[in-house]
Order: C-alpha cells, then structure tokens, then sequence
C-alpha cells in the first residue's frame, strides 16, 4: 500500500558532493577560457599603445616644410624644401592634384636633405591645371602621418603655400 504525499525510495538523485564538484569544475573551465582571452586581448591592446606612444615621440619630429613651389606645364614643379628634423631624410614624394585627383611625383635623385638645410627638387610631368601641391615622407613608422607639409591653391605660377 502506497501512501500518498510519500517520496518513493526508488528514486536516485546526483549526490550533493558530486555536483559540487561538477559546478567547481565548470567554474573553473569558464575561468581558464576567460582567463587566456583576457591576456590575449591585453598583449594585443598594448602592443598597440606601444606604437601609437612611439608614433607620438618620433611622428613630430617629421619636420618638413615647402618654402617654395613653382609649376609649369612644360618643365613641371620646381620645390624648395626645407629638414627642420634631426636626421637625413629620403624617401620624399610630392601629390599634385588636379581636378581632385592626386598625380605622384617622385624625385629621381634619392639624395638626402641633411638636417637644417634646403634642397631643390624639379620634377617633369604634364599636368595642366594643379590645384593643391603635397609634400609626403614614406617613413615607416609614422604611416598616418601624411602630408608633412602642403600648398593651398595654385596662381598659374606659384603654389600658394
């Protein structure tokens, strides 16, 4: 005879100790998961902080400036330059845009400005009507920062920069 209300003793449930150790157990591979992607997104935040700090101690030091810059359609752009930084600088390309659109110009002779002097540049190219003139330095470190320098407007002989 059944009693109602009554549990019946033929039922088997997970003891208390066993699923205390299934719960530490899972809590502790959730832990682990969370516990590698954090350092791995740490690594990663700081590697990048790491370049940006160092995009800010050496970027400025990118000291160019355009003293002068001439056009004409026959002989092209004739640009005075002017290393305010510390260093020789290459790498150096001028973007003329026309209509919007930019033209690359790159010097044909790779020799350096030594810090603190001047140096003239003169570039053949066919444009006919330049806008606005660009002065850019591919130095690897310092990608975002372009241009060094740039002119404004054009007159039908001078950049205005």
């Amino acid at each position: 005879m059944s009693m109602v209300g009554m549990p019946s003793m033929n039922k088997k449930g997970i003891s208390p100790l066993i699923a205390a150790v299934l719960l530490i157990a899972f809590t502790m591979t959730i832990a682990a998961i969370l516990a590698t992607w954090a350092q791995t997104f740490g690594e990663e935040q700081l590697g990048e902080a790491g370049e940006r700090g160092t995009e800010a101690i050496e970027c400025p030091q990118l000291s160019l400036s355009i003293q002068s810059a001439e056009w004409d359609e026959t002989d092209g752009l004739d640009a005075l330059i002017r290393n305010r930084m510390r260093v020789n600088v290459t790498n150096i390309r001028f973007e003329v845009y026309e209509d919007g659109a930019p033209t690359i110009l790159e010097p044909e002779d790779p020799d350096p400005i030594e810090p603190g002097n001047f140096r003239e540049f003169s570039i053949d190219n066919g444009l006919e009507n330049p806008e606005r003139l660009e002065l850019h330095v591919d130095w690897e470190r310092c990608p975002g920062v372009q241009p060094i320098d740039f002119c404004e407007g054009f007159d039908g002989t001078n950049f205005l920069c």
